[in-house]
């Protein structure tokens, strides 16, 4: 008779943090990654299911991913995954913050958006990426209103967020998120063209 063999896949926990270590709140020591998007990329490889944990003060405000021609975004996910601050919760501590940018520095209102801008946070399955305790700030879309996709969500698309802050964003469509389910999330100085 042959016997089969099941081999259960376990959801990983990877790191990120400033200094290169994390300490997890039982005391354990971490080797972390120094850039999201590259733990994010490690985490997707490794499987679906696990989870990035981003220490408390990190700030992601470099790098770029361009998801169409002359679209950018500073973090993408394309594979079921949590991104997550320690807490869990942007009103606790100094969460993570990832950080966009405007089309020109300092802009205001409509300016932000337009040629150069970048989105926080790109997601392509709203009921398989999820982030929990982190701030993103300053996100926009180019201000080109013939593809809804592609102007759409300054701070976030379709991603579901959960204790999250979206502050300083702006999109042709859905100045903060698009296509995002949100909970117990705050939207400060958000602006959309639609």
């Amino acid at each position: 008779m042959l016997g089969l063999l099941s081999v259960a896949a376990f959801a990983e926990d990877f790191y990120v943090s400033d200094t290169g270590a994390y300490k997890t709140d039982d005391g354990v020591d971490h080797v972390a990654y120094t850039d999201l998007q590259e733990a994010i990329n490690a985490a997707v490889e490794a499987g679906t299911g696990n989870t990035v944990w981003v220490e408390n003060g990190f700030e992601c405000k470099t790098g770029e991913y361009e998801y169409a021609s002359g679209y950018k975004c500073r973090i993408y996910i394309d594979k079921e995954l949590t991104l997550r601050s320690k807490s869990g919760d942007w009103t606790t501590g100094s969460s993570p913050i990832i950080r966009g940018s405007y089309a020109t520095a300092g802009a205001t209102g409509s300016s932000r958006c337009g040629a150069g801008a970048v989105t926080c946070v790109r997601g392509t399955d709203a009921s398989k990426i999820t982030l929990m305790g982190i701030k993103l700030l300053e996100g926009a879309t180019t201000q080109y209103a013939n593809n809804q996709n592609n102007s759409s969500g300054g701070g976030a698309f379709r991603v579901t967020l959960q204790k999250c802050l979206v502050s300083g964003c702006a999109a042709y469509y859905g100045g903060g998120t698009y296509g995002v389910n949100t909970a117990d999330c705050t939207f400060r100085d958000c602006f959309a063209y639609q």
